[in-house]
């Protein structure tokens, strides 16, 4: 099963005015590990961010859904891959990973 979605994240701070814009966001893994991102601000956001912009805020990185699952505590989580499908990574050059499902939701309820 891959299914295209979005994986809520927080956006941390505007990093860099060159167009589009660019922010660097956050998601928290199934065992609480932050991973960093920066990603062009239109792709983690609807919002027109600006370096002014109240920060953190809430964003999404677009990602394929490839299995979900109940752990040994009772969580439904999820894998994700960020590298599909617009090749999006941590800064750490990671791109699959495993959250709550409660973090994802479907792409189209992006959409504005």
């Amino acid at each position: 099963m891959t299914v295209e979605i979005d994986v809520h994240a927080r956006i941390d701070r505007f990093v860099d005015d060159e167009q589009p814009g660019w922010a660097e966001c956050s998601l928290l893994d199934v065992d609480g590990t932050r991973h960093v991102f920066v990603e062009k601000a239109p792709v983690v956001s609807v919002d027109h961010l600006r370096p002014d912009s109240p920060y953190p805020q809430p964003g999404t990185i677009r990602c394929m859904l490839e299995e979900e699952w109940t752990d040994p505590c009772g969580r439904r989580v999820a894998r994700i891959d960020t590298g599909l499908p617009w090749s999006i990574e941590s800064i750490a050059g990671q791109s699959r990973f495993v959250v709550l499902a409660e973090q994802i939701v479907p792409w189209q309820a992006r959409i504005p």
